[in-house]
């Protein structure tokens, strides 16, 4: 495990590299010699070619002056990339003289971007982590949370209102909290980001199944198991990523008093991940690694009721680290590991209105990502605010389930819009 400093450096080091690889690229051959060669008329016997290598030794590039057409000297040159294994990449006709301005003038048209598309698994790691982690305190939170509920006298006349702590589905007043808890969640998010040097769009879909048990009256014990799959169209480099992953969650819940309540959820992933990226025009390169990840997250609910309302504040903080391993293209291009962090903190507030069987409500949360350099950009905006509406609906035979939307504002040239349900079983 590298110093925090050190990958602190590195990430800035891996930013600035892949943020300026097409200035990298186009430098990376020697753009004078290749002008000279280009000037020089030849007699046209014999060999009228020369072959330059780049800096990194996996791309050619030769300048002949015989045209396309195969006049030579006649006002034209051609000049044809191929990898280090002799498939031509492209080809082109320019005028003589100007083989190695043409090279840096338009290398971004030939080399759109040379980053691999592994640079957007962090938008996926933040969305994915957090809806896995926001489901499971949710869920706690409702677990934890008193609520009120109509006690009824043997007339069936309204009797009043009595605070009953711990329970989700709709127990009779006086019924004790239940013992153990099965549920399932489906979720979806789908983003764009509308950034230059990252510009792409995807969709993340999540399924969950967990278990809880309550050891105690005020403690709960719970374990998750979650797969996800996100396709990802990496516009910056003309590609697509695509990544699998199985996330294994417990997750732990504590009742301090009937106003405050505390969660905690750690967890850790094993990921799949197939890329693919285009190096010059209508040149894909292939590749595929594995990563893993690991998070933990901790919230304090607290609750206050006012007769049917209920205001719950959240306050809380998510860790966590993807560690993706080192791979080869397919031509031959190896990138290093890498490592990206991500540090949250959330200070949320969610209203919400009991009818006895069904409960809307909104939840506003303002989000700070303090860890998040390693993909930072002078666009990324490290704060922003999650809306999420929803509805639960309570069943009187232990059963309860919750449908939420939401939606993410204030993050610049990033737009994010999500929806998830879940159904839970008590007894």
């Amino acid at each position: 495990m590298i110093a925090k400093q050190k990958k602190m450096m590195a990430g800035i080091i891996l930013l600035i590299l892949f943020g300026w690889m097409g200035s990298a690229w186009a430098i990376a051959f020697d753009t004078n010699a290749l002008n000279n060669y280009s000037a020089t008329p030849l007699d046209c016997f014999g060999n009228t070619s020369k072959t330059f290598w780049d800096k990194t030794g996996l791309y050619s590039l030769t300048v002949d002056h015989k045209d396309m057409d195969g006049k030579c000297n006649s006002g034209f040159d051609l000049i044809r990339l191929e990898d280090k294994n002799g498939v031509e990449i492209w080809s082109v006709n320019v005028e003589e003289g100007t083989a190695g301005d043409y090279l840096s003038n338009n290398w971004d048209t030939i080399f759109p971007d040379d980053t691999p598309s592994t640079v957007s698994t962090p938008t996926t790691l933040r969305i994915s982590t957090s809806q896995i982690a926001d489901m499971i305190s949710t869920w706690i939170a409702r677990i934890m949370m008193p609520r009120k509920v109509l006690t009824v006298n043997a007339d069936d006349e309204q009797k009043g209102e009595e605070l009953k702590s711990n329970r989700v589905s709709g127990l009779a007043a006086g019924d004790q909290p239940a013992k153990f808890g099965l549920w399932v969640n489906t979720g979806y998010a789908d983003w764009d980001i509308d950034d230059h040097k990252t510009k792409s769009d995807g969709n993340l879909t999540t399924f969950i199944i967990g278990a809880d048990y309550r050891v105690a009256e005020p403690v709960v014990f719970g374990i998750s198991l979650a797969y996800e799959n996100s396709a990802t169209d990496t516009d910056y480099n003309k590609g697509w990523l695509d990544q699998d992953g199985i996330t294994i969650a417990p997750y732990l819940g504590i009742i301090f008093n009937n106003y405050l309540a505390f969660s905690a959820t750690v967890g850790y992933a094993w990921l799949d991940i197939d890329q693919k990226r285009e190096k010059g025009s209508g040149h894909k390169v292939r590749s595929s690694l594995d990563s893993n990840r690991i998070f933990g997250s901790m919230r304090l609910n607290g609750f206050y009721n006012i007769n049917r309302l209920t205001l719950t504040g959240t306050l809380g903080c998510l860790y966590a680290q993807e560690r993706q391993d080192s791979f080869t293209e397919k031509d031959g291009n190896h990138i290093s590991s890498n490592n990206v962090d991500l540090g949250q903190a959330s200070l949320g507030v969610e209203v919400s209105y009991n009818f006895d069987a069904i409960e809307p409500y909104l939840a506003t949360t303002l989000l700070y990502d303090f860890q998040y350099e390693d993909v930072k950009n002078a666009n990324y905006d490290d704060t922003s605010v999650e809306i999420n509406p929803g509805v639960r609906f309570y069943m009187d035979n232990g059963f309860c389930a919750d449908i939420q939307g939401g939606a993410v504002l204030g993050r610049n040239n990033y737009d994010e819009f999500s929806i998830i349900a879940n159904l839970r079983y008590e007894f």
